[in-house]
């Protein structure tokens, strides 16, 4: 279960820390998908590949 304040990583490869979950979105601080409301950045919880409390799980090597 994804929670508030892990870190998420999307389809499209933005990485992000959730601030809320919103009816199935989660929304952010940072540039991850789309945006909402006022300028604050959001996208469909199904969107999300990854998700951990630690950032360096989700930041891949190439």
């Amino acid at each position: 279960m994804i929670e508030a304040g892990e870190y998420i990583r999307t389809k499209k490869g933005f990485i992000g820390k959730i601030d809320d979950i919103i009816d199935n979105y989660i929304m952010s601080n940072n540039d991850i998908d789309h945006t909402y409301g006022e300028n604050k950045p959001y996208c469909h919880i199904s969107e999300i590949i990854k998700s951990s409390k630690n950032i360096i799980d989700l930041i891949q090597m190439r």
